[in-house]
């Protein structure tokens, strides 16, 4: 058309190109492929010494460690605005331009850190990059509840899949228990693992109320 011809003239003579930006970019990416094998032993791992060792760490009764995914497991986040007003709008730089990511909350979202964190040490792991990840749990942790963040730098990446291989914690695997609404997030360590319903914005959603009792009998 006409006005997508006069756009494209603008953009060659200003040397401009329109601002595209993907989701992946900064949210956990959906897999639209699934893995037929397990990444080899050796692919290269992004490692957090800074991330003491429990048995360095003094309680009174020692903790076991709580892994949580953060999109679509604690919170969901979309580009464009939702039909009702979120719980948290979040604005980002992106190619010098600000953006703004709309955050909706699970239900329950706060109990369930307030009483997992008696209880756990509380690590997010997730695959979205840190750019988002870290000013969205800055708001969500305002009681410094978490102990540790990862995000999609320290994942393995196979397959255009990301891995949360729990090495990476620098703690013993048995006392360590992630939940992720991804079963690919976890396939280094099912055993480990206890999957959760995907959450969007059903507002009548109980899966982190339920996983409460569960929780305190495994710690």
């Amino acid at each position: 058309s006409d006005s997508y011809l006069l756009t494209k003239i603008y953009q060659i003579q200003n040397q401009t190109q329109p601002i595209m930006i993907d989701p992946s970019n900064f949210f956990s990416p959906i897999h639209e492929t699934h893995l037929t094998q397990l990444p080899p032993g050796g692919l290269a791992q992004n490692y957090s010494p800074e991330l003491a060792p429990q048995n360095n760490i003094k309680y009174q009764i020692k903790k076991k460690t709580l892994i949580l995914d953060l999109d679509e497991t604690l919170v969901h986040s979309s580009m464009k605005p939702f039909n009702k007003c979120a719980d948290i709008t979040l604005p980002l730089n992106f190619n010098g331009r600000k953006i703004f990511i709309y955050v909706l909350k699970r239900p329950f979202l706060e109990k369930f850190l307030a009483e997992m964190n008696l209880i756990y040490d509380i690590i997010i792991f997730t695959a979205s990059l840190a750019d988002y990840a870290e000013p969205l749990l800055d708001i969500i942790d305002k009681n410094k509840v978490i102990k540790y963040r990862l995000n999609r730098s320290h994942c393995r990446h196979y397959q255009n899949i990301y891995i949360k291989d729990l090495k990476v914690i620098n703690r013993n695997l048995k006392d360590m228990i992630i939940i992720d609404n991804n079963p690919e997030s976890y396939l280094m360590n099912k055993e480990n693992a206890i999957p959760i319903l995907t959450w969007e914005d059903d507002i009548n959603d109980n899966e982190l109320i339920k996983l409460i009792p569960v929780l305190k009998y495994l710690a």
